[in-house]
């Protein structure tokens, strides 16, 4: 996106990368819309670690409803496989320089076997759709960031925090756009 462009009602995005930057202690999370707008976002800690706990609850509840006897073995389960099947996309291009706003809300849509992210925007809203994999990716990025910017990780539970391998080292996570 352009500077001075804005989105429209629920425009739909196609990629998101998260990125830790020390120097503002927050999350700049880089959108790229359906159109090949870009646009960049200040996503504070408080609210990158609400998403987390939403996020976390909606699995939590499914794996529950599937499996009430060891709910945290399926969970397990289903992140090990996703982290595994990760592809490594090129991040989100950089958007003209300039300030960025501060993202104010991000609301989750459970809609079947896909999660909605909804970017609460000054100007309209953008919508990113998730598969059951990306979501358990994104939560792996997401625990990765808050690892480098030495945050509490408290929200994920301890079989993923304390999981061989978990810190990737990479700057950045970006997840693809579903069809």
């Amino acid at each position: 996106m352009t500077q001075g462009e804005t989105l429209r009602s629920e425009r739909r995005l196609k990629k998101i990368t998260f990125e830790y930057d020390p120097r503002e202690d927050r999350l700049l999370a880089r959108v790229l819309a359906n159109d090949g707008a870009t646009s960049a976002l200040w996503v504070t800690q408080r609210l990158s670690l609400r998403l987390v706990q939403a996020l976390r609850s909606h699995l939590d509840r499914s794996a529950a409803a599937a499996s009430p006897h060891d709910p945290e073995a399926l969970l397990s389960f289903r992140h090990e496989a996703a982290v595994q099947r990760r592809e490594q996309h090129a991040p989100v291009p950089e958007s003209g320089g300039g300030q960025h706003p501060l993202l104010d809300s991000i609301d989750v849509r459970l809609l079947g076997n896909r999660t909605d992210l909804v970017l609460n925007l000054p100007d309209g809203q953008a919508v990113l759709s998730l598969s059951p994999d990306h979501v358990w990716q994104l939560l792996q990025i997401l625990l990765d960031i808050f690892r480098r910017g030495e945050w509490p990780v408290d929200a994920w539970p301890a079989w993923m925090v304390n999981r061989t391998g978990a810190a990737s080292g990479a700057p950045s996570g970006s997840l693809p756009s579903l069809h």
